[in-house]
């Protein structure tokens, strides 16, 4: 095992540069590439091809690694041209026994050399700033290309576990890079939490961005019943994702859900509420949930939420807001209701396995 890096955390990736290429930040506008990739038959070693609503989760849960881990994806640029190529990184959502070295490119840039010479710049920075001895490729069996470029990269099959029981393990020594092209980068000072973000506070509660430490209070929501009404309960692993989805929405998008706490004790998180707009949703959301079953009924989700709103009107501009509701969960309609949202049968909804109610809230100028 590789111990994982001190709890720094990037709200921005080093940009690393090598003779052709530039490794950067994923940005929302490779959204587009990413979801070519992940909704085509070429993302069956992934688990695909996925719907766009998957897709966005996987893109937006790996780049909240940055701020959770410190790590994450690198979007691949031509270095001369700008053209998006691709993307490589370093990955360990829940259930990966170790950080995990993985890539793909766009078709135009297959054939290239563009993954090897991206995953090269990877492990000589990985190597330098967290001093690994090694880093492992996690590989479906029957992708035979990507285990030919791991063993080119001077990799080893090692028996190791992998992400999946089937995988193929190729284990890179970072004490014995091969020789690779040059490459440079610039690491922008790492803030401890993602940058730029804002703290709210209400009577009782602060209202902030995700931390690393509230992935527990996180999970533990929604792998029990109580997360039934979003999606849960789900695997662990599926609930990192969703907490990765949590902070790569405020990078993607400037906002996100707050956590909320009480201003006595901000560390320890009671649930979540906040504006939401993933890809999918057709419209701006408000929305809620209180992890914490003893912060249940204390009117913590309705004051949070109040000042989310607030803040949305405010901050985003937003004028037309719904909250997303299942037909069956009384107190969330209940708590709409008590912000003056009304059902709105005829508003669309995004594409869900179970019927979803839509609650509109009051525009800003009926509200004063």
């Amino acid at each position: 095992m590789i111990a994982r890096p001190p709890l720094v955390q990037h709200a921005t990736a080093p940009v690393l540069e090598t003779a052709r290429l530039r490794l950067r930040m994923p940005r929302y506008d490779d959204f587009a590439h990413r979801l070519t990739f992940l909704a085509a038959d070429r993302a069956k070693w992934e688990g695909g091809p996925f719907t766009t609503e998957q897709a966005w989760r996987i893109f937006a849960s790996e780049v909240g690694q940055w701020p959770l881990m410190g790590f994450g994806p690198f979007s691949i640029d031509d270095l001369v041209t700008g053209e998006y190529l691709g993307e490589v990184g370093i990955y360990q959502p829940e259930g990966y026994p170790e950080p995990e070295l993985g890539w793909f490119v766009t078709e135009p840039a297959e054939g290239k050399g563009i993954a090897a010479e991206g995953a090269q710049a990877v492990m000589a920075w990985a190597a330098a700033t967290f001093g690994w001895d090694h880093i492992d490729n996690y590989i479906d069996p029957g992708n035979d290309r990507s285990i030919a470029l791991g063993l080119r990269l001077g990799g080893r099959k090692v028996d190791a576990p992998g992400a999946d029981p089937t995988d193929v393990v190729i284990r890179h020594d970072l004490t014995r890079l091969p020789s690779s092209p040059e490459f440079s980068y610039e690491n922008s000072r790492p803030p401890v939490a993602l940058a730029g973000t804002p703290v709210l506070q209400t009577e009782r509660l602060i209202l902030r961005a995700p931390r690393p430490g509230d992935f527990e209070p996180c999970a533990a929501f929604l792998t029990s019943d109580r997360g039934r009404y979003v999606g849960g309960p789900l695997s662990r692993p599926l609930a990192w994702r969703a907490m990765g989805h949590l902070t790569g929405h405020w990078v993607h998008r400037g906002f996100g859900m707050f956590i909320f706490a009480t201003r006595e004790a901000p560390d320890t998180p009671l649930g979540m509420a906040g504006p939401w707009f993933p890809e999918g949703w057709p419209e701006h959301e408000i929305g809620w949930s209180v992890w914490a079953p003893e912060a249940e009924g204390r009117g913590y989700a309705f004051e949070a939420a109040r000042a989310a709103r607030d803040w949305a009107v405010r901050a985003l501009g937003w004028t037309d807001i719904v909250s997303y509701i299942a037909p069956d969960n009384a107190r969330s309609i209940a708590l709409a209701e008590r912000l003056g949202a009304r059902l709105d049968p005829g508003a669309p909804t995004f594409d869900y396995d179970k019927p979803i109610h839509v609650y509109r809230h009051p525009r800003p100028e009926v509200r004063q």
